[in-house]
């Protein structure tokens, strides 16, 4: 009897054995993550907290605020008080360069304050 040529190439497939899952497994793996990184290297990188240009920021903001200190002086409520009823003097130092400084003591009792932003229509005029 004689054979067909296709009798070689069976539908039935041939079993694999446990060493071609130990190398294609970890080759699959590989591939994945290396496909994830090349996608993932074309997002900007996120700069973490406190990296430089936080940092530019918030010199930036203080360089300003020193330089309206300076220009305009300190702003209180008329009479040179505060809204808590407290001289200037209770806050402020003035160091031996001149430069005025905050005078740090805990507040009794302890309170947390949230600066909002207030319209100025309803705001009270500070001179």
């Amino acid at each position: 009897m004689a054979t067909s040529p296709l009798s070689c190439f069976s539908a039935r497939p041939r079993p694999r054995s446990p060493g071609t899952a130990v190398w294609l497994l970890p080759a699959a793996v590989l591939l994945l993550l290396l496909n994830r990184w090349s996608h993932m290297a074309s997002y900007p990188s996120v700069s973490p907290r406190g990296s430089g240009s936080v940092q530019v920021g918030r010199a930036e903001l203080y360089s300003k605020m020193a330089r309206d200190l300076d220009e305009r002086g300190a702003a209180f409520l008329k009479g040179g008080e505060t809204s808590q009823s407290l001289t200037l003097s209770d806050l402020f130092d003035t160091a031996d360069d001149g430069a005025v400084v905050p005078r740090l003591k805990a507040a009794d009792p302890p309170v947390r304050a949230n600066v909002l932003y207030m319209d100025p229509k309803f705001a009270a005029v500070i001179s």
